[in-house]
């Protein structure tokens, strides 16, 4: 069974007429024929909650994350990218010898599943993760979210395979970077189902 994982429901908002509701409480679960789709909510600790507590209640075989990301760098808003890489942002023990946004005994980085990624030709990039709304914007290319990097760990502590497909919400550092977000946030949901549609194709 397919598990799709979206943190808001403005994410979600278009792919629930193809589920019915299961739950609300603790976090709201929905199914069809072939899959669940839960709403964690946002942030690291909501994520990693949901994720877990489904995959201790259902078969399931794999983890699709779908939803909105922050960008910095070279993004427009809309376009799609795979998660290829993930790591969060703000953790840092870096005074006993491990890398910025590695937690001890954990891998620095965290990968999307290979076979998963084969399926799409969606342009790739990294993500970082943490418990803040990045507003300014610092060097490189890369996506932000709250969310990713610790869907990612769980999925890599219970051996799931797991993909996130990002659509770009608002990009950093933008005069109006937080009106972007907010007028995306109405209607993004149609570019989430674009997704879905063409996963449940493959």
């Amino acid at each position: 069974m397919r598990l799709y994982v979206l943190a808001m429901d403005d994410e979600a908002k278009d792919l629930l007429p193809f589920f019915e509701l299961v739950q609300t409480i603790p976090y709201k679960l929905y199914k069809n024929k072939n899959n669940l789709l839960a709403i964690t909510m946002i942030g690291k600790v909501n994520a990693s909650f949901v994720l877990s507590t489904v995959l201790a209640t259902y078969k399931v075989t794999e983890v699709v994350n779908l939803g909105f990301s922050g960008a910095n760098g070279d993004f427009n808003i809309g376009d799609i990218y795979i998660i290829e890489e993930a790591r969060y942002h703000d953790v840092d023990v870096t005074m006993f010898g491990y890398e910025h946004g590695q937690v001890p005994k954990m891998p620095a980085s965290y990968f999307s599943d290979q076979n998963l990624v084969s399926r799409f030709d969606y342009p790739k990039t990294k993500i970082y993760t943490g418990d803040c709304f990045m507003t300014t914007m610092k060097e490189g290319n890369y996506l932000v979210d709250m969310e990713v990097t610790a869907l990612f760990q769980v999925a890599y502590r219970t051996m799931i395979p797991i993909i996130s497909i990002k659509v770009i919400s608002d990009v950093i550092g933008r005069e109006k970077h937080l009106d972007d977000y907010a007028t995306f946030e109405k209607t993004g949901s149609s570019k989430i189902l674009e997704i879905y549609r063409r996963i449940e194709k493959l």
